[in-house]
């Protein structure tokens, strides 16, 4: 095993310590700029190994860091308590857009873990008692995609379990989304387009570019997906590469 492998490695592995510690209590300043440096001295590292290697270390540190975000609750953010609340919401048939969590239309659906009796450090509500969604009079701003989410991680939950769901899904979409950005898929690119362009067949692609921007999702799992079970994080878009004689640019999203 050469020098580089064990160098990225061991960054890697120092990398993810990091963040277990960083998302096991609230934010601070110190812990994600160590996150950072061992980031950057993994991604060196990586640059003098052969592609072989290469692609294998980004799909497992893309695997091993979301992993982390599941060791602690969110710490970074609260909009997964609202990600909860319209799960349950379009699960009673109502539309989240409809009504705002504070709305006494809404009072039957109340549960203790998201409206507790304890109010420290909580959002208070205008008819009295409090919650831990943010925002508590404003009606939700998520799109229908994502309350589509919402409702899906909603009804394959167990009840009572809180944020551990979301957790869950977003370490899967992350996992997800590097195996895509690594391996790529097969399938038809358009019709010819061009004197002698030809329809051509999108390859796995394993080449450095690919697995490089891969590694720039390195640190964004826990973050992003898992440690605050966001839905927000980066795009999944697969690296596919055409051959020379297609004339197909891949569209911007």
């Amino acid at each position: 095993m050469s020098r580089s492998t064990l160098a990225a490695g061991a960054a890697l592995a120092a990398l993810a310590a990091v963040l277990v510690v960083t998302v096991s209590g609230p934010p601070r300043l110190g812990w994600y700029l160590a996150a950072w440096a061992l980031f950057a001295a993994a991604l060196w590292a990586a640059r003098r190994l052969p592609e072989r290697r290469l692609g294998p270390l980004v799909l497992a540190g893309g695997i091993v860091l979301a992993a982390t975000g599941l060791t602690a609750p969110p710490s970074s953010s609260t909009d997964s308590f609202r990600y909860v609340w319209d799960g349950q919401v379009q699960a009673a048939g109502i539309s989240p857009y409809a009504h705002a969590p504070s709305d006494p239309a809404l009072a039957g659906l109340r549960d203790p873990w998201l409206f507790p009796k304890d109010c420290e450090g909580l959002y208070p509500l205008p008819d009295g008692g409090c919650t831990r969604i943010n925002r508590p009079t404003v009606p939700t701003i998520y799109p229908p995609l994502a309350q589509g989410y919402f409702l899906l991680v909603h009804w394959l939950s167990p009840e009572g379990s809180g944020q551990q769901p979301l957790q869950v899904a977003g370490f899967l979409l992350a996992v997800g989304g590097r195996w895509s950005r690594c391996t790529g898929w097969r399938g038809r690119a358009g019709p010819r387009r061009g004197r002698g362009a030809r329809p051509c067949r999108w390859r796995r692609s394993t080449t450095r570019t690919s697995t490089c921007w891969a590694c720039c999702w390195w640190c964004s799992p826990s973050a992003s997906y898992a440690g605050a079970a966001r839905c927000s994080g980066p795009p999944s878009r697969p690296s596919c590469y055409p051959s020379p004689h297609c004339r197909v640019p891949w569209p911007d999203p």
